[in-house]
């Protein structure tokens, strides 16, 4: 599931990019807080959009590869890429 939205964001947006705040390291894997930059391209009367949704990954690994990733965001504020 999470690769299908993933791949929908990126067909959807004009651009996106990852800022990386920090990266935490825990027993399991690590914790990944970052701001999700979105470019909304322009549609019919609305113009281009920026925007910029604070998120957070907590992915576990396991011998070196993912096993589990999970993202959180306020879905609210990535709801214009989305919009009809």
């Amino acid at each position: 599931d999470g690769l299908e939205v993933l791949a929908s964001l990126h067909r959807r947006a004009a651009a996106v990019r990852y800022e990386v705040l920090e990266v935490i390291p825990t027993e399991q894997g690590y914790v990944q807080r970052h701001i999700l930059h979105v470019t909304v391209p322009a549609r019919d009367d609305r113009p281009a959009q920026d925007l910029a949704v604070p998120a957070c990954l907590v992915v576990t690994v396991v011998d070196g590869r993912i096993t589990r990733l999970h993202e959180y965001l306020d879905s609210g504020q990535i709801a214009p890429l989305f919009a009809r």
